[in-house]
């Protein structure tokens, strides 16, 4: 968030469908070791019940018992699993969150005018008569829109 604080609005350009990426609270860093033990407890979570059901079976007499000990760890690593998740989500609910952010919408209106609006947009002067007719055409259409809406 600190990158977009000074950038004028038309500078500013927001992908609607992951505008949440850009002003949602960040996820917390973890170190390697963090890294390692949630992707062992989610591989766990996935494989242990698979290994245990094939170890029963796979194994007669000894089997059983791996299982249920494939079991346990699986418990095990949900559980720390889940405990991950809360402290990030705790982590992340704890940081100042954005304030909100409105996009423009059919009933809005801009107290600017077209010409006072502030664009990166540079054109040559023969164009002017065009680039108004276009500007007109869109004001009036919005007009209808929200008339006939």
């Amino acid at each position: 968030m600190g990158i977009l604080q000074n950038t004028t609005p038309a500078n500013l350009r927001i992908d609607y469908g992951t505008a949440y990426n850009y002003i949602g609270p960040e996820a917390p860093k973890k170190t390697f070791w963090q890294k390692l033990g949630t992707g062992l407890a989610k591989f766990m979570s996935f494989a242990g019940p698979i290994g245990a059901a094939v170890t029963a079976v796979a194994l007669p007499g000894i089997g059983l018992p791996i299982a249920a000990g494939l079991y346990g760890l699986t418990r095990f690593s949900n559980d720390k699993l889940y405990q991950s998740q809360i402290k990030d989500n705790i982590e992340m609910s704890s940081q100042p969150q954005p304030t909100s952010v409105q996009f423009p919408g059919l009933f809005d209106t801009n107290p600017l005018s077209a010409g006072q609006q502030a664009t990166e947009f540079m054109a040559p002067s023969s164009y002017d008569a065009q680039i108004g007719d276009v500007i007109i055409q869109r004001d009036s259409a919005h007009q209808e829109a929200v008339t006939n809406f």
